[in-house]
């Protein structure tokens, strides 16, 4: 594998990845019935991934993107809001309130959401074209208002979407479509690209269409899914009547909200970042007015493949050589839920010996063995237990599934995650360096602080141990350097939580 570099515009560099195969390819270890994938030392893999964020933050245009919002929220927003989260395998509309400084600690949460409805998304609306997915989304929406909305029927209500997709993004509501991944193909009828614009009209179309009794719509953000992510934790860890989270308080170790990061059927992450580091293209004019902006890194994708090279196996290019679009998120494939199913597939039918299993349908058919298996297989805890799952997924008829051959799956379902969540500890480490919370150059230790690291995902939520491991990885890095921490929190709901809190920033001035 390598990558080209191709002029785009002045200083801006698009980078071009090719699965052409690499004569450095790592190999799996194998050894009785284990199974181990190479993993490199973590705190020089962190200091790798930070190389590559800056040299993308200057020179990338299509990662490492800014985003409209120069500032976290203060935790005085308030009002309600139809919220979106529109992700790689589900759709989840709620209307959420916001109390803002109306907020009594002792009486209950801060955000309440009134009425949620979840949807998972139609494979031909992933391939069709992005009007007819507007459409759908729209009728969802509207199916939501009219079991749920008590409020003014006339008078819009406001909206914010959170969009789980690359998009170049200059104004709140000026966001435009990139190409994207995760499954989806999308095509334009017509050159318009603006996702507030499209999500207007489809809403428009499907109401004149249905003639339910719904309110208008007023789009007033649209973001990104680890942009959500972080907003929604911010705005729950601030107590607008005492300040951050801990810091007013004698003895607590200081907390900040630092980063958010997606890790569920794919992956991205965003962060604070000095103005200075960004190509002066990226400048969106919010940026301009402030030393900081908030980043849309769109990590998953191909600008991120140097730190994580060398690790790659012939596994690895096969997943990428099969993919809808390859060369285009080696990143994501490595870690994101999409893809942790079909390694461990791959790597069982090439591993092992077993010839029930390997000419099994589920081991012969691009994912069929799904990430949620791998998670459940690591969860058993004897042998037996193990055994009587295998059975439950392969259903064998007249054999049996060998001790060997169940304890070498389980193995490489922990190879592949093992791998998975250190190579994302060291990525989200070196988020800390991009908002210069992190030095690796310097030689003064940490103080005790404690960095919040909001995430959402269902690797990071369900997969067996993940989360753990993850942490424990985090850890360890961090100790080369001080006393700091950082440290995993869930953002629960936080794409619809999220992209409430941002409407309410944008309604309020804040964002």
């Amino acid at each position: 594998m390598f990558l080209a570099a191709t002029t785009s515009t002045p200083s801006m560099i698009k980078l071009e990845y090719s699965p052409t195969p690499n004569p450095r390819l790592a190999t799996p270890t194998i050894n009785m019935d284990t199974v181990t994938l190479p993993i490199p030392a973590l705190v020089p893999l962190t200091k790798a991934f930070s190389k590559t964020y800056h040299d993308l933050a200057r020179h990338s245009p299509s990662q490492f993107l800014a985003t409209p919002i120069s500032s976290l929220p203060t935790g005085l927003e308030s009002g309600s809001f139809l919220a979106l989260d529109l992700g790689g395998s589900n759709l989840r509309v709620g209307i959420v309130k916001l109390l803002g400084k109306e907020w009594d600690e002792s009486k209950g949460d801060k955000v309440t959401i009134e009425a949620i409805k979840a949807w998972v998304v139609p494979e031909e609306k992933k391939k069709g074209d992005v009007e007819e997915l507007y459409d759908w989304v729209a009728d969802c929406m509207q199916d939501l208002l009219v079991e749920s909305w008590k409020g003014d029927m006339v008078k819009p209500i406001e909206v914010g979407l959170t969009w789980s997709f690359p998009m170049i993004q200059k104004g709140h509501t000026d966001a435009h479509i990139m190409p994207s991944g995760k499954g989806f193909a999308l095509g334009l009828r017509n050159p318009e690209t603006n996702i507030a614009v499209l999500l207007s009209q489809a809403f428009e179309r499907v109401k004149a269409s249905s003639k339910r009794s719904v309110p208008p719509i007023s789009i007033l953000a649209v973001t990104n899914d680890s942009i959500s992510t972080i907003l929604s934790t911010a705005y729950l860890c601030h107590n607008p009547h005492l300040g951050q989270s801990g810091t007013d308080a004698e003895n607590i170790t200081p907390q900040r909200v630092v980063a958010g990061i997606i890790a569920g059927t794919g992956t991205n992450a965003t962060t604070m970042c000095p103005v200075n580091k960004i190509h002066p293209d990226k400048k969106t004019k919010e940026a301009a007015h402030s030393g900081q902006i908030l980043l849309n890194t769109e990590w998953g994708i191909n600008g991120t493949l140097p730190p994580i090279a060398e690790m790659l196996t012939k596994y690895d290019v096969m997943l990428d050589a099969a993919n809808e679009k390859p060369g285009f998120q080696p990143f994501e494939e490595l870690m994101s839920g999409r893809y942790l199913g079909e390694l461990v597939r791959l790597m069982a039918k090439d591993i092992l010996e077993d010839a029930y299993l390997t000419s099994h349908k589920i081991l012969n058919t691009p994912y069929a063995f799904l990430t949620k298996y791998a998670s459940e297989i690591e969860a058993t805890e004897t042998d037996v237990e193990l055994r009587e799952y295998l059975n439950g997924v392969f259903q064998p008829k007249s054999v049996q599934i060998s001790i060997r051959s169940a304890r070498l799956l389980k193995s490489i379902c922990t190879a592949v995650s093992t791998r998975a969540s250190a190579v994302l500890a060291a990525a989200t480490i070196a988020l800390l360096a991009v908002d210069n919370d992190l030095d690796f150059d310097s030689n003064k230790k940490m103080k005790a602080e404690e960095f919040v690291v909001s995430f959402t995902g269902t690797v990071l939520e369900k997969y067996t141990r993940f989360r753990e491991r993850c942490q424990g990885h985090m850890d360890n890095i961090m100790k080369e350097f001080g006393d700091a921490r950082a440290k995993l929190v869930l953002s629960t709901e936080g794409g619809v939580v999220g992209a409430g809190v941002l409407a309410g920033m944008v309604k309020s001035g804040t964002a």
